[in-house]
């Protein structure tokens, strides 16, 4: 069943709404796309701490307890971080502080904002801007005479992940053209079109999978069931068959691209090699396998709660990663390794239960089908099926800097439904 938002929906028109807060909502999901990840990141440190400061709203209890399991993991890896360099803990401790306050940003602006419509129109606006910024990108270097693939391998010009969230909710149902505000469908369909544009040009196969992901979140085909679970999995069983049969007709060299996606299932497989070639194809299954060897060669102890914040997975030899000849490397692509070799069996399981926690707030859609709270639960849901995912390719929450826009607007989304179920008890001031 698709989500329908009427018009007379749950959301807030009033003239006094901040408009400040809805603008630096606003900056806060487009600066990852502008500006380095250290500079974008304290920018949300500041604008968290002080809409936390500020706020009068009583969903402190709330807040916490959406966060709880990162605040978890971060306490089980000060358990070993005494073992390890003080800077490397340091860095270790950062990608989980900055997931919490990236959240809790979008949390307390929207406790100011408390209209999931201008959220969303927001989403949406800032997607459209980062697609025409990457295209503009890709049409400079382009007229170079560099093929899609060379910019993105070479200049490392990937696209923005607020594009497909952007997208997602545009494709999310009939009814989001007049929602996210567009007078006519002509723009309505421009923006899909560019933005599809965008996600396609990208040449990645993490934004085409996580897009998919969402949209069927959305569009309600992908509610949490054990039935649900044993299809999808039957499904990327079968696909993995036909990509890897396919993958050995094709020229690497002819189409780069192709080849890659094809082999996306093998170059995620765990495995060791010997061959220097084959490490680069499939380097994310080589470091996962370095980082699990690690990890069994841990302490019982260091099994259940990891090696601690501040472990370096050694490669053995030294290797070119990103301009750089490095041989212990922090942060892996695989980041339910980095959780298991860094905060062991426990974080897996506090990891887990976080995006579980996540992904069955849109199980039952509060009964409401066509309601805007369905529409927020789902996007919290969506949010959690793209954490789950990404995790395994891109380490999902503890990524850099390409999900902060996804952190953000979930803070925002789950503070939303906080919102209304405080308002529902009568606790909430009148607005």
């Amino acid at each position: 069943m698709q989500t329908h938002v009427p018009q007379d929906a749950i959301y807030s028109e009033n003239s006094d709404q901040p408009t400040l807060a809805k603008r630096v909502f606003f900056l806060a999901m487009l600066v990852p796309c502008i500006l380095p990840a250290e500079i974008s990141s304290t920018l949300l440190a500041v604008v968290f701490l002080f809409s936390l400061s500020v706020s009068t709203i009583s969903t402190g209890r709330d807040f916490l307890l959406l966060i709880a399991p990162l605040l978890l993991l971060l306490l089980v890896g000060l358990l070993g971080a005494s073992n390890h360099d003080a800077y490397d803990a340091g860095k270790d401790a950062w990608y989980l502080v900055k997931s919490v306050w990236a959240i809790g940003a979008g949390y307390f602006l929207m406790t100011y904002i408390r209209s999931l419509r201008d959220i969303c129109r927001a989403v949406a606006a800032v997607a459209i801007m980062a697609a025409l910024l990457h295209l503009a990108y890709l049409a400079v270097y382009y007229q170079s005479g560099m093929t899609l693939y060379d910019v993105r391998v070479e200049e490392g010009v990937r696209g923005y992940f607020v594009v497909v969230i952007g997208l997602a909710l545009m494709l999310a149902n009939s009814s989001m053209r007049e929602y996210l505000g567009f007078s006519e469908p002509a723009y309505y369909y421009l923006a899909i079109l560019v933005c599809a544009a965008s996600v396609v040009a990208a040449m990645s196969r993490t934004e085409l999978i996580a897009l998919v992901l969402m949209v069927a979140v959305l569009k309600g085909w992908l509610r949490l069931s054990v039935k649900r679970a044993i299809i999808l999995g039957l499904l990327v069983a079968v696909i993995g068959i036909v990509l890897a049969s396919v993958a050995q007709v094709v020229d690497q060299d002819e189409m780069p691209f192709v080849a890659k996606l094809l082999n996306s299932l093998n170059e995620l497989s765990i495995e060791d090699y010997d061959d220097k070639g084959d490490i680069n194809t499939n380097w994310r299954g080589f470091e996962s396998f370095i980082a699990l060897a690690t990890y069994m060669n841990g302490s019982e102890f260091e099994w259940v709660f990891g090696q601690g914040s501040g472990t370096l997975v050694d490669l053995g030899f030294y290797i070119d990663l990103g301009g750089n000849e490095l041989r212990y490397i922090p942060m892996l692509h695989n980041g339910y390794m980095y959780i298991l070799l860094k905060f062991g069996m426990v974080g897996i399981v506090i990891y887990l239960y976080f995006l579980y926690a996540l992904i069955s707030a849109g199980r039952g859609w509060r009964g409401k089908s066509k309601s805007e709270w369905s529409l927020a639960e789902r996007i919290v849901s969506s949010l959690g099926w793209l954490f789950l995912f990404t995790t395994m390719v891109i380490s999902g929450i503890l990524n850099k800097y390409e999900l902060e826009p996804a952190m953000v607007l979930l803070g925002a989304a789950a503070a939303w439904v906080n919102l209304q179920r405080v308002a529902e008890r009568g606790q909430l001031r009148a607005v």
